[in-house]
């Protein structure tokens, strides 16, 4: 049986509920007002977002509705008349003019007999978050007013939102810039965001046989191709038309090697793939009875197939160039005469075993031609 988002969650409110308020968690004793209910209150929320949104924190944000926020009692909202529903919550945000929307969730948790509702802000490296005009507000019995100024950046220290006359400490606003750009990541967990950026790659003058790229804003981060002229053909058990082009592939960050990886070139077919895997590196790990025969049979069986996968780096890579160059798709080549074996594309190597398991290994021994 699939577990729900809430199920799958349950574990982790429980857990925020042991704790104090701090820079990713607020807890409130009932929802907030409509604009109409409390406008200084329909106010408190955009500013809460906001801060919450941009607090350091790698993680996701809570804000958790029935909870008293000194004692922590859980008392439900199941009778809080102001209660509300995600679309009320998202449509307060569309409407005051955020620069970027926070991503939100809302959930709702049974805990001690009484109902917790939880909205979650995702973290999703977008910060700063600010509003491009000012939000005010006027509580028309008491005459006060809370202006959330356009422009102006706030964040959350510990269980403490920046005032909305002050802003953000200097060195809080650069971090969070950095984190928008990508500057706070490691050289190589930046050049998993730029490879991504297909029109910003210019390529140098080839030479010596090395094929040469580089990012136009940081030409730090740079691509090497190039082929062995001793070693660089080989033939695929996958390809019909043997042999291809093997190439490496390095990537530099300054000259500093920080990966690299090796790919097929097809030149006839017009395909220029990543390595792929064959299945037999895991068939015997998934049916460990047939390990003894797999092996007398050198691993040759009925159901191999090969496969590459999304979420590794040759997959970018190999996105960068099909783009660069207009090459066919390894969809396209597995549906084409010139696929000799079966040939798969997965999100990860979790969905490549679950293939190997239901496909099974079928006759072992199958010769090579």
């Amino acid at each position: 049986m699939t577990e729900s988002l809430e199920e799958r969650l349950l574990f982790p409110i429980n857990s925020l509920l042991q704790m104090e308020e701090q820079e990713f968690l607020d807890f409130k004793r009932e929802h907030y007002c409509s604009k109409q209910e409390n406008p200084i209150s329909y106010v408190d929320f955009v500013h809460d977002v906001l801060c919450l949104a941009n607090a350091e924190h790698h993680g996701d944000r809570y804000i958790i509705f029935g909870v008293e926020n000194n004692t922590k009692k859980i008392i439900g909202v199941e009778n809080d008349p102001k209660r509300k529903k995600l679309q009320d919550y998202i449509n307060v945000l569309r409407a005051s003019n955020f620069n970027n929307l926070p991503t939100i969730t809302l959930l709702t948790f049974s805990i001690d007999e009484h109902e917790l509702d939880v909205i979650i802000i995702r973290d999703k490296k977008k910060r700063p978050y600010f509003l491009l005009k000012d939000k005010e507000a006027k509580d028309k019995k008491n005459g006060k007013v809370k202006i959330v100024r356009a422009g102006v950046i706030y964040t959350r220290d510990g269980d403490c939102n920046t005032q909305v006359d002050s802003t953000a400490e200097p060195l809080k606003i650069n971090n969070m810039w950095r984190e928008h750009f990508g500057l706070d990541l490691i050289p190589l967990e930046r050049f998993k965001i730029y490879i991504q950026e297909h029109d910003m790659w210019l390529r140098q003058p080839k030479s010596n046989d090395k094929s040469m790229y580089y990012h136009k804003l940081f030409p730090e981060f740079t691509i090497e191709c190039c082929n062995d002229e001793d070693n660089s053909k080989w033939e695929p058990s996958w390809y019909k038309y043997k042999p291809v082009i093997s190439e490496h592939i390095k990537l530099f960050y300054f000259n500093t090697v920080l990966y690299k990886a090796d790919f097929d070139l097809l030149d006839k077919e017009n395909c220029f793939f990543p390595y792929l895997w064959s299945s037999s590196l895991y068939v015997s790990q998934i049916f460990p009875k047939k390990r003894d025969e797999l092996d007398t049979a050198r691993y040759y069986y009925e159901n191999e197939f090969y496969f590459a996968l999304k979420d590794d780096l040759s997959y970018e890579l190999y996105n960068l160039f099909r783009k660069i160059y207009n090459y066919k798709t390894i969809e396209e080549f597995a549906n084409s005469h010139w696929a000799k074996m079966p040939i798969y594309v997965f999100d990860n190597l979790g969905e490549a075993k679950a293939k190997i398991k239901e496909l099974g290994v079928g006759k072992i021994g199958v010769p090579e031609n």
